[in-house]
């Protein structure tokens, strides 16, 4: 079976399935004994998990440069945004805030900020988060506004990658004129000052990829400035393993581009990848504090060791794949064309 499927790359599930998994596995063990410092015996402990969030927005970067949206409304925009991140999204608050309320009372919001949160606007103004994972999706905003932006309202999507590298300019110039004041904290979180590098970078991904010379080279030179800016903004680690997801996206996106294909065997047993991929954002939104309160309400009970994580991984799949089965896939074949809007399309 080819690979390469309308609208999908099946190599790109993969990787998102597997950044997914990191992600989980991050908040389950370190951040878990980070937070909650009464499990210090366990062995297993994914440090550097968190740096996966950099392959979701990376990938959001090049999936939407394959989309051609200049002839799209902006309220069409709007509207097929809205239709992909909200109905998960509003769907994970209330049982999020059920249980921690309940049952890991340390993370419980208020009433108000729980409301608030169904606006997605609750880290521009500082409101708390129903879930800390809720952060990303600011950036993901600012993300989808440059888009529009470019693609839509100024109808320049041929000029991307040069958009892309000045927006990468603008934030290497405000990460040295940054102030400690309320306007400048107001203006980072509007540019994603210590994120949006990494969709620009995924954008110039796709744009590299093409046959058109002028862009590959633009391209490429924001490819090597967002890594310069990565390690300007987070150091050696992180930016290592930023440019090795940039390197495995852009394999899995070439591979693909060339028709390789993957024998049914293969995909077989590559399937629970797969099937992570398909239900990844709601995975996302459910999976911190669930997991957290699951953790703490049965490990004194079960076990102290670290293959308790096994019990809210499995929760949380459940409750994300039926997310995903009775809202996102209805809500998309209702307001998609009949389609099944891609998972990768948000962060997550």
């Amino acid at each position: 079976m080819n690979t390469k499927r309308i609208g999908r790359n099946i190599l790109l599930d993969y990787v998102r399935g597997i950044a997914c998994i990191l992600i989980v596995l991050y908040h389950y063990t370190q951040r878990y004994l980070e937070l909650f410092q009464n499990s210090d015996n366990w062995s297993f402990r994914l440090s550097w998990g968190y740096m996966a969030v950099a392959t979701f927005f990376i990938l959001a970067g090049y999936l939407a440069g394959i989309k051609d949206e200049s002839n799209t409304r902006l309220l069409e925009y709007i509207k097929h945004k809205a239709y992909r991140l909200f109905p998960a999204y509003w769907a994970s608050i209330p049982i999020t805030f059920i249980v921690t309320t309940f049952w890991l009372p340390s993370r419980k919001v208020s009433i108000f900020a729980a409301v608030f949160n169904f606006t997605m606007l609750e880290s521009f103004v500082g409101v708390a988060l129903v879930d800390g994972a809720y952060w990303t999706l600011a950036n993901e905003l600012v993300f989808y506004a440059f888009i529009a932006f470019v693609v839509i309202i100024l109808k320049k999507r041929d000029k991307l990658p040069f958009f892309c590298l000045a927006w990468i300019l603008a934030l290497t110039i405000f990460h040295f004129a940054e102030t400690d004041t309320l306007l400048s904290a107001a203006i980072g979180k509007i540019v994603a000052k210590q994120y949006g590098h990494m969709f620009a970078a995924g954008v110039s991904l796709k744009c590299f990829l093409q046959k058109n010379e002028r862009y590959r080279v633009i391209a490429g030179l924001t490819l090597i400035l967002s890594i310069g800016y990565q390690m300007l903004t987070f150091g050696m680690g992180y930016t290592l393993f930023y440019s090795i997801s940039l390197l495995i996206v852009g394999v899995c996106a070439f591979a693909n581009n060339k028709g390789f294909v993957l024998n049914n065997k293969i995909r077989r047993i590559l399937y629970p990848l797969e099937f992570i991929a398909g239900i990844s954002y709601p995975l996302y939104l459910l999976h911190q504090n669930i997991g957290y309160a699951v953790l703490e309400n049965l490990r004194p009970l079960i076990t102290e060791s670290e293959w308790i994580i096994i019990i809210p991984f499995f929760v949380v799949i459940i409750l994300a794949y039926a997310i995903h089965k009775y809202i996102e896939i209805p809500v998309a074949k209702k307001y998609s064309g009949g389609s099944v809007i891609n998972n990768g399309d948000a962060n997550k």
